[in-house]
């Protein structure tokens, strides 16, 4: 069965949010998520978290980056946590406000509401692996995630 892989567009279309968030990440990075092992997208976008096929429009501007250290075992986990984390049509809120906390250096508050990046940082830190050294996932963005050595370049 595939691992699972992270998923980060440089520029994500149709996106409203897409202006913010390049001044926010410096232009690398718009959005992240995941790529499961039955190769739906597995995302938090507004408004919660979600399962979706990949666009075709999104194609040219998707990267896939295999996680270091990711196991059978692991994957197999993180695709569990996807799961519970869509019952009752996605536990988890995208929050707007904390894409600008994280422009701002402020602490989110503990309501459970996240961006994309620091979903995708979550969850794999919930399975053991870290992907970014003396980092809090309060003020990781899309473009962290991108250039992180933990994430190696993969295909679909």
């Amino acid at each position: 069965m595939p691992l699972v892989k992270v998923a980060i567009w440089t520029h994500h279309p149709h996106d409203l949010l897409g202006g913010a968030i390049d001044f926010v990440t410096h232009g690398v990075a718009q959005h992240t998520g995941f790529v499961r092992s039955n190769g739906k997208i597995h995302e938090l976008y507004l408004p919660h978290v979600r399962d979706r096929d990949i666009i075709d429009a999104e194609r040219p501007y998707l990267r896939v980056f295999e996680i270091e250290g990711l196991t059978q075992e692991l994957s197999d986990k993180l695709e569990r946590h996807f799961d519970v984390m869509l019952e009752n049509g996605g536990q988890m809120n995208y929050s707007i406000e904390d894409l600008f906390r994280i422009l701002l250096n402020i602490p989110k508050p503990p309501d459970g509401s996240m961006v994309c990046s620091q979903y995708v940082f979550h969850m794999v830190k919930m399975i053991g692996i870290l992907l970014l050294e003396r980092c809090d996932e309060d003020f990781i963005s899309p473009r962290d995630l991108f250039i992180t050595p933990r994430l190696i370049d993969s295909q679909l």
